[in-house]
């Protein structure tokens, strides 16, 4: 029970601790918790005056297949499957 109890109180003590130290990275230098100010950074994004430009495609040219002589890899496959079943 003691060891627990100790445990709680760091894990608290630690947690409390980056909380703060974040608080402070985050505010920076000059700032103190709960301070409120600043400045301010306003981005504006400028519309430049732009024309719209297609491109025109065209379809490339289709190759005929070749023509395979003798028999493709996938009937030689079914071929022997065929062989191995009927034996």
């Amino acid at each position: 029970m003691p060891r627990h109890l100790s445990a709680a109180f760091l894990a608290i003590f630690v947690t409390f601790g980056l909380f703060y130290l974040m608080q402070a990275l985050i505010l920076g230098k000059d700032m103190k918790l709960g301070e409120a100010g600043g400045t301010m950074i306003d981005f504006v994004r400028l519309k430049k005056d732009s024309e719209l430009e297609t491109k025109k495609r065209k379809m490339p040219e289709k190759k005929e297949p070749q023509k395979s002589h003798g028999r493709s890899s996938r009937s030689n496959a079914t071929c022997a499957s065929m062989a191995f079943q009927s034996s």
